[in-house]
């Protein structure tokens, strides 16, 4: 798929439901203290009209990606270079973690360079669910 249309391709199979979508790699630090951070917060919104969703480049080795996914609660994907950088260079992000919440009409909301912690979080997320 092209990189133009990987994110809209993505957003589309979540239709009515908020969407966050979390740009990481599996040597990134920060990366993975956000997935720590979050996990209790994803557990105690199970049941809402949320969707979790990670995206991730080739350069997280495979191997790597796929043992870490099983701990992280979502829906994951492992683009290519150019699709990744293309929605890095969309969402105007020089770095990793990078968050972005869709509403349910599939409207981007909100973003955040670095982790904003879960208050932020939960309630941007609330608030594009609706």
């Amino acid at each position: 798929m092209t990189p133009e249309n990987i994110l809209q391709a993505i957003l589309d199979k979540y239709k009515g439901k908020a969407v966050l979508i979390d740009m990481w790699e599996t040597w990134c630090g920060p990366c993975r203290a956000g997935h720590k951070a979050m996990a209790p917060m994803k557990e105690q919104m199970k049941g809402q009209n949320v969707q979790f969703v990670y995206i991730t480049p080739p350069s997280s080795p495979p191997t790597t990606w796929q043992e870490m996914i099983k701990d992280i609660d979502g829906d994951h994907y492992y683009l290519t270079e150019e699709q990744y950088n293309y929605i890095l260079n969309k969402y105007e992000s020089p770095s990793i973690p990078t968050y972005a919440i869709y509403n349910i009409k599939g409207e981007q909301t909100y973003k955040s360079i670095g982790f904003p912690g879960n208050d932020v979080i939960r309630k941007e997320l609330e608030t594009a669910s609706k």
